[in-house]
């Protein structure tokens, strides 16, 4: 000090006497004893007065310096009492009064040496003391000319303040409340000094500065000093309410600038200035503020108090002028127990009026068109997002007391993600609305739909009723329908009582995936026992199936009932509709009724009553229901259950997410609206923007970002998606990347990302919009679209900027990798560390991009094994519209290489690889969703590449997600069925087809025992694939034959499945297997060109043949069997297919036995059969079918057996010719071995009977014409076949069947119109018979016998349908009895073989050799028109084919009447039994009587039938003009033929008979006619030619009559000619006589009016008599028929009368009493000369007989 004082008096003797004086004074008393210590102090502060008021420099800091020395010396200060301390300290502030008007570094050396002075703990000063220090800081402060004197001014007051008001360590109570005092009158000092000051005024900031040192100062206790909170809210409050000033009434609104206005300045503005004007003022009132809401947030009566500060400090200002309010509210959002006190605020007030506050004024700075403020406020706003983010983590500290915690977990007891609610009852869980609307708005279509469906069935009702139409067809249904209802009912019933045994098992098994596999096998076991019952009913009962259940259907019916049951309260959400539609709906294969569903629904009601709602989600049970129904909202159970080990929720931070939960979802809209408006400031084409505009930009990304980590923390997942929305609008412009590169064409990287830059943000928020897209997609699926689109930019960017995002086609989620360092890269900050500028260079945005890359990934991973069912299927759904998309604008944009329609759908087929680790109904849900879409990425044939690629991943999602099904499933069916869709797709590439087969063969050799139900759609695919011709190759250049790799393949598939081991898969797809290879045997070609199709065939063939084999391995070794064979065969049983007993031509006629009832020629005794009993068809006996009892697998070889032949039939029947013949002896070798397999015998027949003859017959009837020669080698080769089982067996009930089925068709061929068919069909009857005879048993017989009836019946159906237009003596050639015309067939002329047959048939020997030679005549058909209009067409071929096929007939049945006798006869009759002795042994004696009675009745047909013929003159003058025959035709020769064949017959049964001479003239004596075998025949044959006699002799009488009357008019004799028929507008022709010619030409000539002069008479000079006499000659023509017609029948009535002329006498007088009578009628009524003659042999005979000569 000594020194201190010598400085100041050198310093100061030249100019400063009076200082130097005091300076010596004291230094001259400094070390005396006797001056004490205040005096001595008093001497030091007047010398620093003294030199303090000099302006010298080196005076003041030496002046300063003896301060200084003063204050640290010991003997002043700290050796001080109390009050000599405090005298000390008002003394030394007084004598530095100056200091407001000295130099700057003084003034700032002697602040400090204030705060040195004033603040030591030892010491305690006094309130004055305080107060003068502030009063000299405030006048420092005023007067201060540099900013460091202001600064150390506030830093004094602060300093000093604080520590006169921070408690001491260690101090007790009575300590702390003296102290409390001293604060509280320290503070009311301070107040009134600041309402005293005015608040614009500089040196109001000091008093701030007091007041929020006194504020900080104090610890939370203070609140429980009264004094202390009166001042506060007596003084304090009114103090800044005051300075914060009163708005000015204005009529404005708003400003002029349009700026918004915060709530306390509506309505008002202000032109004076204000605080506000002043920001450090304002930042010291915000700090005091600050500490306001620290201490007074726990005092309940103070929070209005800071609700109207914080209310005029925030919302008072205009928004530009809220800088600093957005900086104490950063300050305040960043310090946690500050938040911690707000929602303490708002706990005990339970409302939100001062967070509302903070709120509105970050959101009113937010919208401002200042972008610094508007900037400010997102970066306040992001302040407050991070720090409430980091209080809610787990391991967050404790800044909440344990009150508050209680409260806030009390308050908010229900763990929901809305809190609001609790609050206010009349707002609503945001959450629920979004759940609640998507079904509120399906559930009002579906009712609405479904009531339209009722009304339109009540209008429809309704209408009936009133037309009078209400049919009784529903009546009539009423009992099906009540029986299917009614076993749908039992089994609904049955269901749910095995459901409710099931249930309570379920609920103990411990994972659940033996859950899930627990309830497959419910399912498949369920199955079994309903398809056991249904197969008993059909059975047992014949009740036909009238409902299908699967196992699939219960399967997923068992899902849905759990969760009705186990739901409660959720009737709305699972409800009925809800129930139906998860099974009939859900795109897998199901058979189900909506009525079982309806019943199991109604029956779950009460079975819900059973079984308490159960919300324990750590029961598998349970979990696996929320994993199906996703109700929660949740992640699947089993990885929520691995996370909830790692991350535990303290109570602190469940109070705390609780807490922001209520204060988020207050203000949600303004949250989320405050950075909406900063994201629209950059150009989205070219990205490049100022600076400023680009930070607030980003400012506004990071905010968001922000707000969407908080919400996810706190469980508002659902909030994030329309943060998602904004943040990917905003930094992910796909759009318009996608037309920036079209535009731009731009090669190098750098250049590209100069011209689209990559910022930080934008990298950011893709990060964190792949952080919290599973979050967010869990609780709404609006979010996936937006989560997509940010995959692709992602992906689409990174192409853009380095051109290497070709993805490995058979792994979709491996990134290319181009940097090593990206590996060591945890997180997206790891990298951007490295790089601070905003836009990215080149290496940090390969880094990023390929981080970005392998998160995307990544994320793709995580949510085939995160997300729930529900969630997943509402992820593929958008990501197929995603792709569908990506499509449309490449077939759009063919120059964009931007996009690839691979990366989208290969994340598809990502997904769907992981479906294999979930349960089965997850697979069976998605699957539907994604694979029509995959089918048509497949489809496409504009992009091969996508083709191929959706082909080969389609593939790879099949090996993966089949499974083995247990019964009654149809998955993998589903799984495969895509690929069966593709290759039915018209648009299917040749290339694709390709792939796929080899994709086929593929799974049929790596996982054959897998396929199950997948083999149907498999070898569905193979059947539609189209192959076509291969062009020639290199390879097989040349050889058109050779298959192509693809038909390679497939031959491959064929042959890889024949190789299978297992019968179970054997038996159960061979059906699918055989109709696909019989599709390729069903082959393409053409006959006369070869293919490969037809090779193909060949092979398919054999792969046939093979199967064949197998199947009778298998009869014996296979121990397995399938439900559905089993059925397919009983149903088979039902509905055998047999032969058509009934012909076309069969319905023109009445039956042929009608002939011999109307016409009873040869009928007056009693017959042994009557002919109705003909009509009757042959009753076969009941047969046993071939497999009666078989095992149950054996039945299964049966069925298969069985559609293997029926497909083979039927494939024969349509394939090309060129192949038909193969397989018509392929099949014919397959029935003729079963004789010798262990099928056996009746297997074989039944195969001819119901499977080949019925399709033979079809063809026939179909296309004889078309595949003639293959038609007649099937029918030779099935004859031959049939003759076989003939002869190996006799009394086979199944060999009849055959036998009788193959006559039918044989009877057909021979009535076919193709004459060649029909020569075949007799020749196969003829060599049936013949081959067989010796195998032939009574039974046999009788069925060949019928068959020839049926077939003479037949046979001349046509010509008895053109008799019937005809009345007998009829000589009108256009009908009698309807309008019968000739037409003439165009371009069509008959065959000679055609008119040679019709003169055989219609002619005699004798009039053909007296014809011309055949000449070239017009195919004609006859035309039959009825009264009423119906026309029936018969061709001249047609009919000619037919009779000859009659004749056929009648040569046959000679063959088996007379072959082998030997009768006397003459030549002629000798060369007549010729034709019917094929083999000397007779067949007569093998017939039974009844047989013979047939045969005779056919004979008795035919020839009554051509009697009638020849009496109806205009049906032979019809035939005559269809033919061109010169003479009228007749049926003679028939009748001769059938007539003979009868007569030798008879005669050689009675030649045979042991009867003598006197037994027959005893019989013939007698009237009983009911006497049978010989003497029957002996009666009828003598009535017979009786018969025969009698009607020669008439007709010789009629014929004598019409000569006389012809030579009489012979000049007149009518002329037959053919005209047009002009009445119709057909090519048709009519006969008219002469007569009707000349009326004709009357009538035109009286018609004709014309002035003409009368013609003379003039005769014909070219006319000579010959020509007259000719024509007279041709007029005779009817009497020459007469004559032929007597000629016939004489020879019929003589050829049993010259045979018995030839007779040994014994013979002779055995016959003479039967022909004697006969005899003498014929020569007495027959005038013939050949009568005559035989007449007198038969005297001469006779008299040498009775020996006369």
């Amino acid at each position: 000090m000594d020194e201190h004082l010598q400085v100041i008096a050198n310093l100061s003797a030249a100019k400063f006497r009076d200082l130097s004086t005091a300076a010596k004074t004291t230094q001259e008393i400094l070390n005396s004893k006797d001056v004490t210590m205040v005096t001595l102090c008093g001497k030091c502060l007047h010398v620093l007065q003294l030199a303090l008021q000099c302006k010298h420099q080196k005076i003041n800091q030496a002046a300063v310096d003896l301060l200084q020395t003063l204050i640290r010396d010991e003997r002043f200060m700290n050796k001080a009492t109390t009050s000599e301390s405090d005298t000390l300290m008002m003394s030394t502030l007084k004598s530095i009064t100056l200091l407001p008007v000295i130099k700057a570094p003084i003034q700032c050396r002697i602040l400090t040496l204030i705060v040195e002075l004033m603040c030591k703990e030892e010491r305690r000063i006094i309130i004055e003391i305080v107060m003068e220090a502030l009063t000299l800081c405030m006048q420092t402060y005023g007067n201060a000319e540099e900013r460091s004197v202001q600064l150390a001014c506030r830093a004094a007051v602060t300093q000093i303040f604080s520590s006169f008001c921070t408690l001491p360590q260690n101090s007790h109570c009575q300590e702390h409340t003296a102290i409390f005092m001293d604060v509280t009158s320290l503070l009311n000092e301070v107040i009134k000094c600041a309402n005293v000051t005015n608040p614009q005024s500089d040196q109001i900031i000091i008093l701030l500065d007091a007041i929020y040192s006194i504020l900080n100062s104090q610890p939370i206790t203070i609140i429980n000093h009264q004094p202390f909170v009166n001042i506060i809210w007596r003084e304090l409050s009114p103090c800044m309410m005051k300075m914060l000033g009163e708005p000015e009434k204005s009529n404005h609104d708003i400003t002029e600038d349009n700026e918004p206005f915060g709530r306390g300045q509506r309505s008002m503005t202000t032109n004076n200035k204000t605080i506000f004007d002043h920001p450090e003022i304002v930042l010291s009132l915000y700090q005091i503020i600050e500490q306001l809401l620290r201490i007074l947030a726990g005092i309940d009566g103070m929070r209005s108090v800071l609700e109207a500060i914080f209310h005029k400090a925030l919302l008072y200002p205009r928004v530009d002028q809220r800088s600093e309010a957005l900086r104490i509210i950063r300050k305040i959002t960043k310090n946690e127990e500050r938040l911690a006190d707000i929602i303490l605020i708002s706990m005990s007030s339970k409302t939100l009026t001062l967070w509302t506050i903070i709120i509105d004024c970050i959101f009113e700075c937010s919208n401002s068109t200042n972008i610094d403020i508007s900037s400010e406020a997102l970066r306040t706003l992001q302040t407050f997002l991070i720090t409430a983010c980091q209080m809610c983590e787990t391991d967050s500290e404790s800044v909440l007391s344990t009150k508050l915690i209680d409260n806030i977990l009390s308050y908010f007891s229900i763990d929901n993600i809305s809190l609001a609610s609790a609050v206010d009852d009349e707002k609503h869980d945001n959450k629920h609305d979004d759940i609640k609307e998507s079904e509120i708005k399906r559930n009002n279509a579906m009712e609405d739909l479904k009531n339209r469906n009722e009304v339109n069935k009540v209008l429809e009702k309704l209408t009936k009723k009133y037309r009078g139409e209400e049919t009784n067809v529903v009546n009539c249904n009423d009992s099906k329908t009540n029986k299917s209802a009614e076993k749908e009912l039992e089994s609904a019933n049955c269901y749910i009582k095995k459901l409710r045994d099931a249930i309570p098992e379920w609920l103990q098994i411990k994972s659940t995936i033996e859950v899930d596999e627990a309830i497959q096998e419910f399912a498949s076991n369920f199955f079994s026992e309903f398809m056991i019952a249904q197969k008993d009913a059909f059975e047992l009962y014949g009740q036909t199936q009238s409902h299908f259940l699967n196992s699939d259907a219960i399967y997923l019916t068992t899902y849905a009932a759990l969760a009705v049951v186990f739901y409660e309260n959720n009737m709305e959400t699972f409800n009925e509709f809800w129930f139906i539609n998860e099974v009939l709906h859900s795109g897998c294969i199901v058979y189900s009724s909506n009525h079982w569903l309806t019943v199991v629904y109604e029956n779950l009601i009460k079975l819900k009553m059973e079984f308490q709602p159960l919300d324990d989600t750590k029961i598998p049970l349970i979990s696996v229901i929320e994993d199906y129904t996703g109700r929660s909202a949740q992640r699947m159970s089993d990885v929520r259950r691995i996370q909830e080990v790692f991350t535990k929720q303290s109570k602190h931070s469940l109070a705390v997410c609780k807490a922001y939960r209520w204060l988020l979802l207050e203000n949600w809209n303004k949250l989320l609206t405050a950075p909406s408006k900063l994201l629209s400031v950059r150009n989205k084409q070219q990205r490049i923007i100022r600076p400023k505009a680009a930070e607030a930009f980003d400012q506004a990304i990071y905010t968001l970002l922000a707000l969407a980590k908080l919400c996810t923390a706190l469980g508002l997942e659902e909030r994030n998606q329309l943060i998602i929305e904004r943040l990917v609008i905003a930094s992910c412009p796909l759009d318009e990347l996608r037309s920036f590169a079209i535009q731009e064409k731009i090669d190098s990287s750098t250049e590209r990302l100069n011209r689209w830059p990559l910022r930080k943000g934008d990298v950011i928020a893709m990060q964190t919009i792949l952080d919290i897209a599973i979050d967010c997609g869990l609780c709404t699926s609006k979010c996936w679209n937006d989560i997509i689109r940010c995959t692709e930019y992602i992906c689409e960017v990174e192409k853009y900027f380095f051109g290497i995002i070709n993805q490995d086609q058979t792994c979709w989620m491996s990134p290319v990798s181009f940097n090593s360092a990206i590996d060591k890269a945890q997180h997206i900050d790891d990298i951007l560390s490295g790089d601070s500028s905003d836009n990215l260079s080149g290496q940090t945005a390969c880094r990023i991009l390929q981080f970005l890359m392998s998160t995307v990934n990544r994320f793709y991973e995580r949510v085939g094994k995160e997300l729930n069912l529900a969630s997943l299927c509402e992820l593929m759904q958008h990501l197929v519209i995603a792709s569908e998309n990506c499509q449309y604008y490449v077939n759009s944009q063919k120059s964009n290489s931007l996009v690839d329609p691979t990366v989208i759908l290969g994340r598809i087929f990502a997904i769907s690889t992981t479906l294999s680790i979930r349960p089965l109904i997850h697979a069976m849900k998605i699957w539907p969703k994604v694979s029509h879409h995959i089918v048509q990425c497949a489809s496409l044939r504009s992009d091969g590449k996508l083709n191929f690629f959706a082909i080969d991943g389609l593939g790879i999602c099949i090996a993966k997600l089949m499974i083995n099904e247990t019964n009654g499933f149809c998955y993998n069916q589903l799984i495969f069925q895509p690929l069966q869709n593709i290759l039915c797709a018209e648009m299917c590439l040749e290339e694709s087809q390709e792939q796929i087969v080899t994709l086929l063969a593929t799974f049929v050799h790596s996982h054959a025992d897998m396929i199950g139900s997948g083999w149907r759609p498999l070898f569905s695919a193979l059947k539609a694939l189209r192959i076509e011709n291969h062009s020639e190759s290199d390879n097989n250049a040349g050889d058109i034959t050779a298959i192509s790799s693809v038909q390679a393949t497939i031959l491959d598939i064929f042959s890889a499945y024949l190789n299978i081991k297992n019968t179970n898969i054997l038996i159960s797809t061979a059906l699918d297997y055989i109709a696909c290879v019989l599709q390729y045997l069903h082959s393409t070609g053409f006959e006369s060109i070869p293919s490969s199709n037809v090779t193909m065939a060949s092979a398919a063939l054999q792969n046939l043949l093979k199967m064949e084999r197998m199947l009778h391995n298998l009869f014996d070794s296979a121990d397995c069997s399938d439900q559905h064979l089993l059925q397919r065969l009983t149903l088979r049983e039902r509905t055998q297919h047999c032969v058509d007993r009934y012909l076309n031509i069969s319905f023109l006629m009445e039956p042929l036995s009608t002939v011999l009832i109307e016409e009873p020629f040869f009928f007056d005794i009693e017959q042994k059969i009557p002919p109705t009993d003909l009509d009757r068809l042959l009753e076969t006996p009941e047969l046993i079918i071939p497999w009666k009892n078989y095992t149950a697998s054996r039945r299964s070889c049966t069925e298969v057996y069985l559609s293997l032949l029926e497909g083979l039939i039927a494939v024969t029947f349509v394939c090309p010719a060129s192949l038909q013949s193969n397989l018509l002896r392929t099949i014919a070798e397959l029935i003729k071995e079963q004789v010798d397999t262990k099928f056996g015998i009746n297997f074989g027949a039944y195969g001819l009977s119901i499977l080949v003859f019925p399709m033979l017959q079809q063809w026939m009837r179909k296309d004889a014409a078309k595949h003639e020669n293959n038609l007649k080698q099937a029918i030779g080769l099935f004859t031959e076949i049939v003759k076989q089982y003939l002869i190996q067996t006799e009394n086979n009930p199944w060999v009849n069947r055959i036998l009788f089925d193959m006559l039918i068709l044989l009877t057909e061929c021979i009535t076919c119109t193709t004459n060649r068919i029909s020569r075949l069909g007799y020749a196969c009857l003829k060599f049936l018979i013949k081959s067989s005879i010796h195998s032939l048993t009574p039974e046999r017989w009788t069925i060949i016998i019928r068959s020839l009836w049926n077939a003479t019946g037949l046979t001349l159906t046509h010509l008895r349908f053109l008799m019937q237009y005809y009345v007998v003596d009829s000589n009108d050639p256009n009908g009698d009895l309807g309008n019968v015309c000739i037409a003439a067939v165009e371009n069509s002329n008959f065959s000679c073989e055609t008119l040679l047959l019709a003169q055989q048939i219609f002619l005699m020997d004798e009039q053909i050799s007296s014809t011309t030679e055949l000449e070239e005549t017009k195919k004609r058909e006859v035309v039959l028109c009825n009264n009423d209009g119906t026309e029936q067409r018969i061709g001249g071929d047609e009919l000619i084919s037919i009779l000859t096929s009659h004749y056929c007939i009648l040569e046959l049945i000679g063959i088996l009447l007379l072959n082998g006798i030997d009768l006397p006869v003459n030549e002629q009759t000798v060369a007549f039994l010729k034709k019917f002795d094929e083999q000397t042994e007779s067949n007569l004696h093998k017939l039974s009587p009844d047989d013979i009675t047939i045969l005779f009745y056919c004979l008795d047909g035919s020839l009554l039938v051509a009697r009638n013929f020849d009496k109806r003159l205009g049906l032979k003058m019809l035939i005559q003009g269809l033919y061109d025959f010169p003479v009228l035709p007749n049926l003679c020769k028939q009748a001769v033929l059938a007539w003979t064949i009868r007569s030798l017959a008879m005669y050689e049964i009675v030649r045979k008979c042991p009867l003598g001479k006197e037994t027959i003239v005893e019989y013939l004596l007698s009237s009983n006619g009911s006497i049978k075998d010989d003497k029957y025949y002996i009666k009828q044959f003598q009535l017979c030619h009786r018969e025969v006699c009698t009607y020669l002799c008439c007709l010789e009488k009629k014929l004598s009559r019409e000569a006389l009357r012809h030579l009489a008019i012979s000049h007149i004799t009518p002329q037959i000619t053919l005209i047009r028929n002009d009445a119709m507008d057909e090519n048709l022709y009519k006969l008219v006589s002469s007569e009707q010619t000349t009326e004709i030409i009357s009538d035109y000539k009286r018609s004709k009016f014309a002035q003409t002069l009368v013609p003379t008479k003039r005769g014909n000079p070219f006319k000579n008599d010959n020509e007259r006499q000719q024509t007279i000659a041709e007029d005779k023509l009817f009497l020459s028929d007469g004559e032929i017609r007597c000629c016939a029948w004489t020879e019929m009535s003589l050829a049993i009368l010259e045979a018995l002329l030839r007779e040994e006498n014994e013979q002779f007088e055995k016959f003479l009493p039967i022909i004697y009578e006969n005899a003498a009628i014929l020569i007495s009524g027959s005038s013939n000369v050949r009568v005559r003659e035989f007449a007198g042999q038969f005297l001469r005979l006779l008299s040498k007989f009775h020996r006369f000569s």
